[in-house]
């Protein structure tokens, strides 16, 4: 979620250094600056309502932001992780 709000967010605020864009996001849509923070670090998962008023600020959907980024898709079960396994095979 976090990877998908990054891309939505420079997309919308392209050239605009992070923290602006938060500070810009956050006096927008009444959302405190703290929260925006804590979303996007990780440290806490955001309620629906703030869900709501960042897809709508971001004009995007909350569908949109939760589903799964490529990255995580790929991160498991994925070629590469095969890959890895195969590459410790000992041939003789």
């Amino acid at each position: 979620m976090v990877k998908r709000l990054q891309l939505l967010i420079a997309r919308e605020y392209p050239n605009v250094a992070q923290s602006t864009a938060f500070e810009r996001i956050a006096s927008q849509t009444g959302l405190s600056l703290s929260t925006m923070q804590r979303v996007m670090s990780g440290t806490t998962g955001p309620s629906i309502d703030t869900l709501s008023d960042l897809a709508r600020h971001l004009g995007s959907t909350v569908a949109e932001i939760l589903e799964p980024s490529p990255f995580q898709e790929n991160e498991v079960g994925t070629e590469k992780s095969v890959r890895a396994k195969s590459s410790r095979i000992p041939t003789y």
